[in-house]
């Protein structure tokens, strides 16, 4: 399979798991891996699937998360990190090491804004603890059924 081939399956994957791994590394200079909320998952969010549809977008994903979180304080230190899609039955699975960044654009933050969230964030999309991400990838690594692959990006 050639990597054109490759990316669009990774794509396909990235966009149909439930949820992503995500791995910061911590203030003790080791990896912290939690599963997240995947945005991209088309059944899930399905009012976001045209963000992540722009041929722009690529492997870019975003994800929310509590301002006063972990995850935000590691990124803030040092914002590589690593998303990781899998569907362990099928064999299929693809590492993303990626630059992560909080986002300030109000208007971003708002069009992924998720009505449920209001539990977590009763202010709305305005809430000080709220915090979208933005991972852009650099490098992708992975398995498809019996054979590995790996390629760059951006």
């Amino acid at each position: 399979m050639n990597t054109d081939e490759m990316k669009q399956k990774c794509l396909s994957l990235m966009n149909s798991t439930d949820i992503l791994y995500m791995s910061t590394i911590g203030n003790d200079g080791f990896p912290h891996i939690r599963a997240v909320m995947n945005l991209r998952n088309k059944n899930n969010y399905p009012n976001l699937a045209e963000v992540f549809s722009k041929p722009d977008t690529g492997f870019q994903t975003y994800f929310a998360t509590k301002t006063s979180s972990d995850k935000v304080k590691h990124i803030a230190a040092n914002n590589s990190v690593c998303l990781y899609y899998c569907l362990p039955e099928k064999f299929q699975g693809v590492m993303l090491t990626c630059q992560a960044q909080p986002v300030l654009d109000l208007k971003l933050k708002q069009m992924f804004w998720q009505d449920d969230w209001q539990q977590f964030f009763p202010d709305g999309y305005n809430d000080p603890n709220y915090t979208l991400l933005h991972f852009v990838p650099l490098y992708a690594k992975g398995w498809w059924v019996n054979s590995v692959f790996d390629f760059k990006l951006g």
